[in-house]
């Protein structure tokens, strides 16, 4: 057995495949080294956990929930304490290859949807759109500079420079079709 916990929802793999992190009802994150499989550490609980996503050192794990406005949590895996509250709903997180970064998804209380990529490490917002983001999903390129993210009601992705934030291109779908993935 690699990983001994039951009732997976969703899970993460570290860039270099040594950390693994989950979430499992009920309502908890989970981390494993994948290089010692005899236990694995409950980091904590959050409330309508389901999406989770690894930093490539693994010293980092975000997860975020799909029910009320709890949103994200970005967790230290080495002391188990959230270092940093996103207050949304839906939300959805992922890393940038180099892990100087982390993209965030989601809608606000008052039913708009917003894009963010915090600063790793000082947690700042270093980006912010609202009412652009759709809800869906955003990816960074394998050497971390641009960012894109699903916008318009999945009937676009924005692509963005990530070090300065600034604009490159709007990628229309052709035939009115919606993007629901990207990578």
């Amino acid at each position: 057995v690699i990983f001994p916990v039951r009732n997976v929802i969703a899970a993460s793999l570290s860039r270099d495949g040594r950390w693994l992190a989950c979430t499992t009802l009920p309502n908890e994150i989970w981390m494993q080294d994948l290089q010692d499989t005899k236990s694995a550490t409950l980091l904590g609980r959050q409330r309508s956990v389901l999406m989770v996503a690894v930093s490539p050192d693994g010293q980092w794990v975000a997860s975020g929930n799909w029910h009320g406005y709890d949103g994200g949590c970005i967790w230290n895996t080495r002391t188990r304490e959230v270092v940093k509250r996103i207050p949304m709903g839906q939300v959805k997180l992922d890393w940038s290859p180099d892990g100087r970064w982390v993209s965030v998804t989601g809608i606000t209380e008052d039913q708009r949807f917003k894009f963010l990529v915090l600063e790793a490490d000082s947690w700042r917002v270093r980006h912010e759109s609202e009412s652009l983001a759709s809800m869906g999903t955003c990816a960074f390129s394998p050497d971390s500079r641009l960012v894109g993210f699903v916008s318009d009601g999945g009937r676009a992705i924005r692509l963005l420079e990530v070090g300065s934030f600034r604009h490159l291109a709007t990628l229309e779908a052709p035939n009115h079709g919606q993007a629901g993935w990207l990578t």
